[in-house]
């Protein structure tokens, strides 16, 4: 991933290519704030439960989880090296794999979109899939840990 600063400027930038050739994203750090790829994970199961993590471009995120004892959502601020890490994985996704329900299984379903509204690229997957696919599961688990 290239690095490009502007001399005596206070903030540098790091630019890539999003999964499926959906356009260039950039991330920057200027003077303590951060750009970041928006990415929206969400996954419903059984029983009403539900989790939603968002990130903005902002790097601030939103984690949303409810089950039948619905908690206040937490909110943070991505610190740079949890910003540095979110796009390395995003970096290494690449294009979106189909990883169907095998017939007769149940299990979570679960949306990861990547990019802006207009820009952005979804991944739908069952949760066993994660196992079979590393960048995925990189990326889904340090979403988890926010």
């Amino acid at each position: 991933m290239p690095s490009a600063s502007v001399p005596d400027a206070p903030y540098t930038c790091r630019e890539g290519r999003r999964p499926a050739g959906a356009g260039p994203w950039r991330v920057c750090n200027i003077q303590g704030a951060m750009s970041m790829v928006p990415i929206t994970y969400q996954v419903v199961g059984e029983e009403d439960y539900a989790l939603k993590i968002s990130v903005g471009e902002q790097g601030g995120y939103v984690v949303e989880s409810e089950t039948y004892t619905s908690q206040e959502p937490r909110k943070g601020t991505l610190s740079e090296a949890q910003s540095e890490e979110l796009v390395a994985a995003i970096e290494a996704l690449g294009l979106p794999r189909e990883h169907p329900l095998p017939e007769g299984a149940t299990a979570f379903e679960a949306q990861l979109t990547i990019g802006a509204p207009g820009h952005e690229v979804n991944y739908v997957f069952w949760e066993g899939a994660l196992e079979d696919d590393p960048p995925l599961n990189r990326l889904i688990r340090l979403l988890e840990r926010l």
